[in-house]
């Protein structure tokens, strides 16, 4: 067995090797598992005008449960959508531009065999030029209009809360016509039967790890081997070498002697093989 130790990290990686099944393991250590309980907040200023769900409701993950005035945006958005579909101005310069070009290559034709003037042919660059100037410029214009088009998709999206969880409202914290800044508290969805699982690994193995697998974890004590889908990847501001990986682990899937103590409880996961070897490398 080898172990290594990470200076400054909060966390240990042990790779085990298994002579029987000839399988490499990489097992870290989790923080404390936590009830979900998720507060759902606005993302951008703007007043309620529709509220879809009731306080115990049940809902799914990406569930709508709520949006901001929209009519603004969303005039917004179908301009930015109408100007970056029109495709008319992109090709007249690129039709204009290789008609120069073929014009100017003729020219030059003509004047090698002195059918025509010197001052045809520059006169003939300078119009290849100018048009492919013009083309380059619709060119970038089409990529501003890319931009635009993706913030004002953004804004938009902004205006619907949807539920990052699957669970049941229990607060509704305010009424249609309410005022909402960025990151206004507006519904809390809790799921008593799922707890978030969270470990901190490096940021090369976390690059290695895809959301919705399943992941073996198992008790502290070694008894109870299950599994923890990944939720989510997200940076850990405590340390920007590590990320913070969330599994979600189901209480009634598990034990029931666990599930009396899950809160605050430890689990050690262990990582694919293949994520173990780039790791190892």
């Amino acid at each position: 067995m080898r172990r290594f130790a990470l200076v400054g990290a909060a966390w240990m990686i042990a790779i085990f090797s298994d002579s029987a099944v000839a399988q490499s393991q990489l097992v870290v250590t989790s923080d404390g598992a936590m009830r979900v309980v998720e507060r759902v907040r606005s993302q951008a200023q703007g007043i309620i005008v529709n509220v879809l769900v009731r306080v115990g409701d049940p809902v799914r993950k990406g569930q709508l449960l709520a949006h901001t005035e929209l009519e603004a945006t969303k005039l917004q958005l179908d301009l930015a959508r109408a100007n970056l579909a029109a495709q008319s101005t992109v090709q007249a310069a690129e039709a204009h531009s290789q008609a120069w070009t073929a014009t100017r290559k003729e020219t030059a034709d003509a004047v090698k065999k002195r059918q025509q003037p010197e001052t045809r042919l520059e006169w003939a660059t300078a119009m290849e030029k100018m048009y492919q100037a013009q083309h380059i410029m619709q060119i970038d214009l089409k990529e501003t209009q890319k931009i635009q088009y993706d913030y004002w998709h953004d804004q938009y999206d902004k205006r619907f809360l949807r539920s990052a969880v699957d669970g049941v409202v229990t607060e509704i914290l305010l009424p249609i016509g309410g005022a909402v800044n960025v990151a206004t508290h507006v519904f809390t969805v809790r799921n008593d039967d799922a707890y978030r699982v969270p470990v901190m690994v490096p940021n090369s193995l976390a690059a290695t790890v895809p959301l919705n697998i399943e992941l073996p974890v198992r008790s502290e004590d070694g008894k109870t081997v299950h599994r923890g889908v990944v939720e989510n990847i997200k940076d850990d501001p405590a340390n920007k070498e590590q990320k913070i990986l969330s599994l979600l682990v189901r209480a009634s899937e598990l034990p029931e002697a666990l599930r009396a103590n899950l809160k605050g409880m430890k689990f050690d996961v262990l990582i694919p093989q293949f994520a173990a070897a780039n790791v190892a490398r």
